[in-house]
Formats: C-alpha cells, structure tokens, sequence
C-alpha cells in the first residue's frame, strides 16, 4: 500500500497536484492521501500506516517535505519501508540528486520501484538525507582529539547524499559507505575531503546548520552517520553513484 503526505503548499500547485493524481491511477499507484496540516505527530501516522500494511510512503512537495517525512520514519524501524519523492514546486534538490526531474518522471520512477538503501545523516536529534550547511566564519570544528577553527569567510558542507556540483568538483562520496564527507570552501582555497562518523560543531557567530537546504537548527550540534539506512525510490539518471 502506498501512502502520499501531501505538503501544505501544495494547495498553490492545484492542477499540478490534480494531473499528477490522474497520471498515478492510470499507472495503478493508487494508495492514501493525508496532508501535513492535518498530522498532529506524523511518527505516530507513519507507525499507524506501517502497521496498517503501507509500504511505500511518499513525500510530495519539496526539500522540507521530504525532510519532515524521513524523521517520521527514522523514528521507528522501517528499513523495509520504501521512500518516494514526488517533487511540486522550488526548492526540490534532493529529487534532482535522485534522478527525479518532475512529477511526471516520478511517477514513473515510483512504478518502476528501483530501490537503493542510503545512509542517513543527524544533527543533533534531526535526520537529513542530503547535506548540512553553515557558513564557515567562526566555525569550530571538533573530530575525535582534533578540532579546526574556522576565521575565514567561505562555506562548511557535510555531505551524505552527493549531487551533480559534487561530481563535476570531483568530490567522491557515497551514501551507503556510512561516513559522512566534511569539505571546508575557504573561497579559492579548498581544504581535501574528511570523512568522518561523528563530529562536533560550534559557531560563535549564532549562524544557523541548514540541513537539506530547507531546516534551520541551533548549534552547537553534534553530527554523525545513523545506525539505519533507509529504502531509497530512484530513477536512473540519479547524480550519486553506488560501489
């Protein structure tokens, strides 16, 4: 069974949603729609559904959508429990990443139901799937008995989740070696490729750590590769590539 969380926005996306939900009869990838305003705690609807025989529950909306979506299901054990991404609106890098250009091309991508299992990244008690970014100025840096003191204008970036900017700058990561990848971009100066488990980050300058391009948290925050992976719906134009 296949279960939609339909953002709220999407109320400004009215024929979009409309010939999308048409495109998704026809292709047989009936299931529940439940829209996220009306979710008191989508932890509980998405062990309510779990329960109930879902196996596949798609995000539709956006980079937030899909972020609000995965720590519904990082909160329990859904391993076997399929993402989906049906990308409406701006803001939609990760469907990128995943080979998802459109609504159309996703639902195709959902009937094909080509699986790739990911590493999940957290700050603090929050998951993301792609990356987390924070200006570098006043950054603090601390890895096992070493840290890095960031005075430098430029921009810190914790990749899970490698996308099309990461290949073309030859920057190898891959989501399913459970590291994450520290790169520190001091403006024309480039620090190498960390790769780490756990780290610390600090910022005395109040900047935000923005995660999946979409959520904002405080720091300090601690980082780190999850314990789970998680059932990935891709299409084969993804930008990441898997050993």
């Amino acid at each position: 069974m296949n279960v939609f969380i339909y953002d709220d926005f999407l109320k400004k996306h009215t024929k979009t949603v409309n010939n999308t939900e048409i495109l998704l009869h026809k292709l047989n990838l009936n299931g529940k729609i439940v829209y996220l305003e009306s979710i008191r705690n989508i932890n509980d609807l998405i062990r309510d559904e779990v329960n109930n025989g879902a196996k596949t529950i798609i995000a539709v909306g956006n980079n937030k959508t899909i972020n609000k979506v995965l720590n519904g299901m990082m909160s329990g054990d859904n391993q076997n429990i399929a993402l989906g991404i049906i990308p409406i609106g701006n803001n939609n890098s990760i469907a990128q990443t995943c080979g998802i250009r459109n609504e159309k091309e996703a639902c195709e991508i959902l009937l094909a139901r080509r699986i790739e299992k990911i590493d999940i990244g957290y700050a603090n008690k929050i998951h993301f799937i792609a990356n987390a970014k924070i200006k570098a100025k006043g950054a603090i840096i601390k890895i096992d008995d070493f840290s890095i003191d960031q005075t430098e204008n430029g921009e810190i970036i914790i990749i899970n989740l490698p996308d099309k900017k990461c290949s073309t700058q030859n920057i190898l990561a891959n989501p399913q070696d459970g590291q994450l990848n520290l790169l520190i971009n001091n403006g024309g100066k480039k620090y190498g490729l960390l790769s780490v488990q756990t780290m610390e980050l600090e910022n005395d300058r109040e900047e935000k750590l923005i995660l999946d391009e979409s959520v904002a948290i405080d720091t300090p925050a601690q980082i780190g590769i999850g314990d789970h992976q998680i059932s990935l719906i891709v299409g084969k134009k993804r930008e990441f590539n898997i050993n």
